[in-house]
């Protein structure tokens, strides 16, 4: 897995077996991620950790 974060373009973008996939990080300042046994990654923010699942994804 791979990501990167556009804070200006409130962007995140997340790579995952050769897939990549858009979300609307909104308000969020991401500074790390975190994953375990396969799981959907959580990055950490200013608010704490949000799961991937909880971002919403654009095209």
């Amino acid at each position: 897995m791979r990501y990167a974060f556009f804070p200006d373009k409130q962007r995140l973008l997340v790579e995952t077996d050769g897939k990549l996939a858009t979300y609307d990080s909104g308000d969020h300042r991401i500074s790390g991620v975190s994953q375990s046994n396969g799981r959907a990654p959580s990055f950490t923010t200013q608010d704490g950790d949000v799961n991937v699942n909880n971002l919403k994804v654009v095209d």
